[in-house]
């Protein structure tokens, strides 16, 4: 049997935890840097820039996380690669 307002206070508290808060203000942060970010540079640079992320999100995972890469992820990796080379051609 629930509790009136028991549920309510559950949800507010996922949404108000510490860890809930911190991710609200980075992307905050990211959205600002963002618009910042296309105000001075290149259009085409900084979509590459930004699909380059995956790469390193790969190669990261791979030497901070110990995270295993199967031919797919690299494959998708490749893709992503030669895309930012064509795109930039």
């Amino acid at each position: 049997m629930l509790v009136a307002g028991c549920a309510s206070a559950t949800l507010i508290m996922a949404y108000v935890n510490p860890y809930t808060l911190i991710a609200y203000s980075l992307y905050v942060l990211t959205t600002l840097l963002t618009v910042y970010a296309l105000k001075d540079i290149l259009l085409n640079l900084f979509y590459a820039s930004t699909s380059l992320k995956f790469v390193l999100i790969l190669i990261l995972s791979k030497l901070v996380l110990w995270e295993k890469i199967d031919s797919s992820k690299a494959f998708a990796v490749l893709l992503i690669f030669v895309g930012v080379m064509v795109f930039n051609m």
